[in-house]
């Protein structure tokens, strides 16, 4: 049965490497915000905090309830390529991303050592809470605002740089 799911599993992976390209931006004709962003996402999501105005936001700009002679129904009157385009010609000029930390590890690594020592010794406990505080106390020092070369692109610098005649 082993052999037989890898078989399969091999068989998609060679059947899917020679058919055609990646799938569309919308393959499941999605209801949800996180189905309004490029594909693959980029870092940050959204270049521009999107305006919710109902549940399902990204099903609600894709379709429209329009009046027939039957009643009702809905209409697709924008795909998702149109949505994104939308959403990208009103980007933020300056997304701000936190800045990269090592403290987060530090607090993870805390929690481990706590439980192993609340199944082995409660004195690796007391290390391990003691790990989790330090690690906690180092992260909420980090200054809130990066500095500007932590930016993507750094503050100042244009994302298309001109090329200089080497002679």
């Amino acid at each position: 049965m082993i052999a037989t799911g890898v078989l399969m599993f091999v068989i998609n992976i060679i059947y899917t490497t020679k058919k055609a390209g990646p799938a569309p931006l919308d393959p499941w004709d999605a209801r949800t915000l996180e189905w309004m962003t490029a594909s693959p996402p980029k870092e940050h999501n959204f270049d521009a905090i999107p305006t919710v105005h109902a549940l399902d936001e990204f099903f609600h700009r894709k379709y429209e309830e329009v009046d027939t002679e039957n009643g009702p129904r809905l209409v697709k009157v924008r795909s998702a390529e149109e949505i994104l385009a939308a959403e990208e010609a009103r980007a933020d000029a300056h997304i701000h991303l936190p800045s990269p930390s090592y403290w987060p590890i530090v607090l993870a690594f805390g929690l481990p050592v706590i439980a192993y020592g609340v199944i082995y010794n409660l004195l690796l406990s007391v290390v391990g809470a003691a790990i989790l505080l330090l690690g906690i106390f180092g992260w909420v020092l980090e200054p809130s605002v990066a500095d500007d070369s932590d930016y993507d692109p750094p503050a100042g610098e244009s994302e298309t740089k001109e090329l200089s005649p080497v002679g």
